[in-house]
């Protein structure tokens, strides 16, 4: 998120968690490019602060305060928009989606993919803070919902989906590379009212992708195979709209 967000202007300075801060990797650039992290509080960081938007920098604050595992939007908390008070400024909305999909959460390996980010408008804060964090909150699920039906087409979330596949064999992934490739057409995809059953699911790629998609739609994805049936229960991050099932002919016999 810092790096999508470096790249559109220099004069920007972020508040960062202490994971940031104290990495290894660069925590030393970000202390000396005047970031600040967010556990000092706020009453510490405000004349810090003060000093660099005098000197014309913007202020970026997560305020979530940390990134989700699955991409939703968590509750926003109110030293943002505190913050914002103190020092007489808007508040600028900026939107991002793909971070969660190119790096997620305690995942070290780089994806390809893309980030999307788009800038909102101004706000001026004033008034209570615990209701303009609950506003917020709800104005960003808004809007990242339609940043994700508009971008997160079966063809775009089967990117992110071939990485659950790798390091489980040979097999496996050369299976689930086909697959990927070879995507079944609009109508497997349409939106359903209620629960999708997927029968003879393979190893789960194409219900994968579905429930990744239609993110409203329980998913009941079911296979012969107990073996795989195992592998799709344990492929990381698995959305949490979607379960897979050993159809009752296997069990029976």
């Amino acid at each position: 998120d810092i790096i999508a967000l470096m790249a559109l202007h220099p004069k920007m300075v972020f508040l960062t968690n202490d994971w940031a801060w104290n990495n290894p990797f660069y925590g030393y650039v970000i202390r000396k490019a005047e970031f600040y992290p967010a556990s000092d509080g706020m009453d510490a960081n405000v004349e810090r602060i003060r000093g660099l938007v005098s000197r014309g920098y913007s202020v970026v604050i997560f305020p979530e305060g940390t990134r989700s595992a699955d991409c939703s939007i968590a509750r926003f908390r109110k030293g943002a928009f505190m913050l914002a008070g103190a020092l007489g400024v808007p508040v600028r909305t900026m939107f991002l989606h793909g971070p969660g999909y190119v790096l997620p959460k305690k995942e070290l390996m780089l994806r390809e993919g893309e980030i999307n980010v788009e800038v909102g408008q101004d706000y001026k804060v004033e008034g209570d803070y615990h209701a303009l964090a609950k506003s917020f909150t709800a104005l960003f699920r808004e809007k990242y919902s339609s940043m994700r039906d508009r971008i997160e087409t079966p063809e775009y979330v089967a990117r992110y989906v071939r990485y659950k596949y790798i390091y489980k064999g040979t097999e496996v992934e050369r299976n689930s590379r086909k697959a990927l490739r070879d995507l079944p057409g609009e109508e497997f995809f349409a939106k359903t009212d209620g629960t999708k059953v997927i029968d003879n699911c393979g190893q789960g790629e194409h219900a994968l992708v579905y429930a990744l998609v239609n993110r409203d739609v329980k998913v009941i994805a079911r296979d012969p195979s107990s073996e795989n049936i195992d592998l799709c229960r344990n492929i990381s991050s698995l959305p949490e709209n979607i379960v897979f099932e050993q159809s009752e002919a296997s069990q029976a016999l």
